[in-house]
C-alpha cells in the first residue's frame, strides 16, 4: 500500500469533505428521525409538495456521491499548500524537473 501524495493535506480535499457531510447528513436522519421529522413538519406546505419524504436521506446520498467526483477534480490550492509545506520547488536532485507528482503538468 502506498498513500497518495500531500496525505496529509487530506482535510482539504473536497471529497473528503463532501463524503463526511453526506455521512454525518445521512446518520442525523437515520439516528435522529424525529428531528428530521420536526424540520419537515416546519418546512412550509408547498416547499412540501415538491420534495420527496426522505429529501435529507437523499440528498446525503447525493453530496457522497459528488465527493466521489470531487476526487479526480484538480486542486491547485491543495498541491500549493503540500508544496509550500515540505519545500518542494517541483525540481528533482540533478536540477532536471520533477516528474514524480501527479501534477507534474502543472508546474
Amino acid at each position: 500500500m502506498q498513500l497518495i501524495p500531500h496525505w496529509r493535506q487530506f482535510h482539504r480535499f473536497w471529497s473528503i469533505r463532501l463524503s463526511a457531510l453526506g455521512a454525518i447528513l445521512i446518520a442525523i436522519t437515520t439516528e435522529f428521525p424525529h428531528a428530521a421529522t420536526a424540520l419537515w413538519m416546519a418546512l412550509p406546505a408547498d416547499l412540501k409538495s415538491l420534495l420527496p419524504p426522505d429529501f435529507g436521506r437523499y440528498l446525503g446520498y447525493a453530496i457522497v456521491a459528488c465527493g466521489l467526483f470531487a476526487r479526480v477534480v484538480h486542486q491547485p490550492r491543495v498541491a500549493e499548500r503540500a508544496a509550500a509545506a515540505s519545500g518542494d520547488d517541483g525540481v528533482g536532485a540533478e536540477g532536471e524537473p520533477d516528474l514524480s507528482g501527479p501534477n507534474y503538468l502543472d508546474r
